[in-house]
């Protein structure tokens, strides 16, 4: 990955200063096979809100008060979006952007709400547009691109929708993905995308201790055709992660049994192939997923737990488990192979009407989750992400205002 240059010195003086290193060894063995270290490549403070970022780590728009700035390959300004959106997206190669937001005629406390979603290439330039409406309290409908950003779908969990689209703007196909499913603001909604398929994670009505439904993993075309749908145990649907390639799925449900001496929390993570056929379940939860290119080891993270599975058989490879009561695992990042892996640490705190980081490490484990580094952050975070480039030299963390990137680098060099 092309790091992102800031063409301001004191912007790039001033965020170093945020970053002391911490290396810690592991031996002289380890660290002449394993070891590695981060160098600062650059950074970038923009806006006061947070950057959009594509797969590789590229920073692809940043977002302001009136709207979104785009950004070409080499991080130069191409395009403004002006608008006040509700929500924004971009595909995962950073080729589409799409905003959602309010008609002018649309007035609080009606029934129902028209929305507008716009998306646009790299330049600025709008591929297509889709109207909607949807009852004014509704959640918010969750977007999607495909990996190439050829197409996208919308979902509107309240009524359990789908409307696919391709990049012009042209309606592929509507379908509800449950038959005459009772209305619910509250129904789970899952969707991940690989170049060729949508996958969902979803449920016929929200679980309750009274009436326990079982959730429905399905796989969709990129034009709206259903390939599959499995059921998950009983329980409420809580993760979907989808590999590169498609060829992996994995997606998560809990159950919370309530007894008189106290509840109990079972949960299970489902890993898939691309046709729906299961390969294994273990026990947990996880917020996010990560595959190696080749699809042999799956990372897992959760709120205080990071795990390595081996895939076909769910067998736990390596785990870290968080010994501070405050702390949560925030993001992770790891490159191809997974001999390097990155973990955000930090302690969430509520600030200003918002959650932010306080106290945030950045921590890099090996493969055998030997933790090999440490990099306090001395600043509060808002929002971060971490992306690691294809080729595994890049790593960028980003946040609210500001992006840095560092090298990696082997501890020989």
């Amino acid at each position: 990955m092309d790091s992102v240059r800031s063409c301001n010195s004191n912007r790039k003086t001033y965020l170093r200063a945020f970053f002391f290193f911490i290396i810690l060894p592991f031996g002289v063995g380890a660290q002449s096979k394993t070891a590695w270290r981060l160098e600062n490549a650059s950074s970038v403070l923009k806006f006061k809100e947070q950057p959009l970022l594509a797969r590789t780590g590229k920073c692809v728009a940043w977002q302001s008060a009136s709207g979104l700035t785009l950004l070409d390959h080499d991080g130069k300004n191409t395009a403004e979006i002006s608008g006040t959106f509700l929500k924004h997206w971009a595909s995962s190669n950073g080729s589409a952007i799409a905003v959602l937001e309010k008609a002018a005629s649309a007035k609080d406390g009606n029934d129902q709400s028209s929305l507008i979603l716009r998306w646009f290439d790299r330049d600025g330039r709008q591929m297509g547009r889709h109207n909607f409406l949807q009852h004014s309290d509704d959640p918010l409908p969750q977007i999607s691109f495909n990996a190439t950003g050829s197409h996208l779908v919308v979902a509107q969990p309240a009524i359990a929708r789908l409307i696919f689209l391709n990049n012009n703007g042209q309606t592929l196909r509507e379908s509800f993905i449950f038959s005459e499913a009772p209305y619910s603001q509250e129904r789970p909604f899952f969707i991940a995308a690989s170049a060729e398929a949508f996958v969902v994670l979803s449920q016929f009505m929200p679980s309750t201790s009274s009436d326990v439904v079982a959730p429905v993993c399905m796989s969709f075309s990129t034009s709206g055709e259903e390939q599959w749908r499995r059921e998950l145990p009983a329980g409420a649907a809580s993760g979907l992660a989808v590999s590169d390639d498609g060829e992996l799925i994995v997606a998560s449900r809990y159950l919370v049994h309530v007894a008189e001496n106290g509840s109990r929390v079972e949960s299970t993570i489902s890993l898939l192939q691309r046709d729906g056929k299961l390969l294994a379940n273990v026990d947990g939860l996880f917020r996010k997923a990560v595959f190696t290119q080749d699809n042999t080891r799956l990372l897992l993270m959760d709120r205080r737990q990071l795990r390595a599975l081996e895939i076909p058989s769910g067998k736990v490879l390596w785990q870290v488990n968080l010994s501070r009561r405050a702390e949560m695992f925030v993001d992770i990042a790891a490159n191809a192979e997974q001999d390097k892996v990155f973990a955000l640490v930090g302690s969430s705190v509520f600030k200003e009407n918002r959650f932010v980081f306080e106290n945030a490490r950045l921590l890099g484990f090996d493969d055998s989750g030997r933790q090999q580094f440490e990099l306090p952050m001395k600043t509060t975070l808002s929002s971060p992400i971490l992306v690691i480039s294809e080729d595994g030299q890049q790593l960028t963390l980003a946040a609210e205002g500001w992006l840095q990137n560092f090298t990696i680098l082997d501890s020989t060099k």
